[in-house]
């Protein structure tokens, strides 16, 4: 018969706990140490390239300051379509073209590209991007490009400085 003293399943028995060794320790601390490396140089990338492109908004107020009355608004809608198109722009080619340079570590290069970035570099579809890097160098590019609307404001047509954005942008 059944006896009910006797349990059905072998008993659980806890798992013994492993004593880490000192190379153990060493292995988690590098680790460690190098997840916060890679925090720290990535927050230090945006809060710097947050600056940068809070300059955008002093070349702006420049310009403003520095037309007639009449073009303040011109003026203030080309340093906006600056940033956005300047985004657009970097995020499609300007980043390809800038680090695009696709070699390998002995120097030879990755599906045999040499000048201007591999397919997987435009439009930031490489797996290894730095998004931090890309917002960081985006931002200075967007505000070389308002240093030269603050110097032709005033002195050509929209029309014109869009096209300029393009090739500034797209070279």
């Amino acid at each position: 018969m059944y006896d009910l003293q006797t349990p059905l399943t072998p008993p659980i028995h806890p798992p013994t706990p492993h004593t880490p060794t000192h190379s153990d320790l060493a292995l988690a601390a590098v680790e460690t140490a190098t997840n916060h490396t890679d925090a720290l140089n990535t927050m230090w990338l945006i809060v710097c390239g947050a600056l940068v492109f809070f300059m955008q908004c002093g070349f702006a107020m420049l310009c403003a300051g520095s037309v007639r009355s009449k073009n303040v608004s011109n003026i203030m809608l080309k340093n906006l379509l600056d940033a956005c198109g300047g985004a657009i722009g970097f995020w499609s080619v300007g980043y390809a073209f800038a680090y695009g340079d696709r070699l390998d570590a002995d120097g030879t290069p990755i599906d045999g590209v040499t000048f201007i970035g591999g397919r997987k570099d435009y439009f930031l579809m490489d797996e290894g991007v730095n998004y931090a890097l890309w917002f960081f160098q985006f931002a200075f590019a967007a505000t070389a490009a308002t240093i030269v609307a603050g110097a032709i404001a005033e002195r050509c047509k929209v029309s014109f400085f869009f096209f300029f954005l393009f090739l500034f942008y797209f070279h």
